[in-house]
This record gives C-alpha cells, sequence and structure tokens, in this order.
C-alpha cells in the first residue's frame, strides 16, 4: 500500500511551466518547448526534478537556486520520496541538490540541510 503524504504540493509541471513563461514574459506557443527542456520526467507530471538543460534554463533566465552539497548520494528510497513529495522545482544530481524556491530552502537550512529527514517529513 502507498502511502499518502497531507502534504499537497502547488506546482505540477504543466502549472509550474505556464507561470514560467508568463514570468518570463514568453507566448503560450513556446510552452511544448520550454515543458521539454524543462523536466527530467515528462511521465510524472507531480515530479518537479529538473533536467540538467533545465537547471542551466533557470540559472541563464536568474532565477535563483540555493544549493546544498550533500554528504552522500541519496539512496533509492530518498529519490523516490524526492520525486513524490518536493514541492518545488529542483535539481539534484549526486552529491548536489538545488532548490528553487525559498520557503523549501529555509527549511532545509533549518534542519541543517539535512535532505533525508526533510523528506522522510513530507512522507509523514
Amino acid at each position: 500500500m502507498v502511502k499518502q503524504s497531507h502534504y499537497k504540493k502547488r506546482f505540477t509541471q504543466k502549472n509550474y511551466t505556464r507561470t514560467l513563461l508568463e514570468l518570463l514574459g514568453w507566448s503560450i506557443g513556446r510552452y511544448s518547448e520550454l515543458y521539454k527542456i524543462l523536466w527530467e520526467n515528462q511521465v510524472v507530471e507531480e515530479s518537479l526534478r529538473l533536467s540538467v538543460s533545465g537547471m542551466s534554463f533557470m540559472n541563464k533566465n536568474n532565477i535563483r537556486g540555493y544549493e546544498f552539497k550533500l554528504n552522500t548520494p541519496l539512496d533509492a528510497r530518498s529519490q523516490i520520496l524526492l520525486q513524490r513529495y518536493f514541492p518545488s522545482p529542483f535539481f539534484y544530481f549526486t552529491k548536489t541538490f538545488i532548490v528553487y524556491e525559498e520557503k523549501e530552502a529555509s527549511m532545509l537550512i533549518l534542519m541543517d540541510s539535512d535532505l533525508r529527514t526533510y523528506l522522510r517529513n513530507l512522507e509523514e
């Protein structure tokens, strides 16, 4: 049985892409182009994991990212929790975690950058 989190995501890939288009002043006609660039997992719309191209796009467009260095790479369970529950766009690669929302970055800082504990708390 899959556990259901009480934590509701504010964004999905689709509505975040639309919001980003509006912020950048781009036409809605560029939606599919931007969607393909941004997301690592385009099959699961709730996953807000950015691709390498998506992370580069965010940086080039001066969308602030908050970088956290991890002592060890995330285990498989933590990676699943990250994709399932993390409520804002993020980039993860081995020992690097970048989050693109100040609220989530602040929460991680308050938890001493312990991403694993943060994810377990989201799951409960």
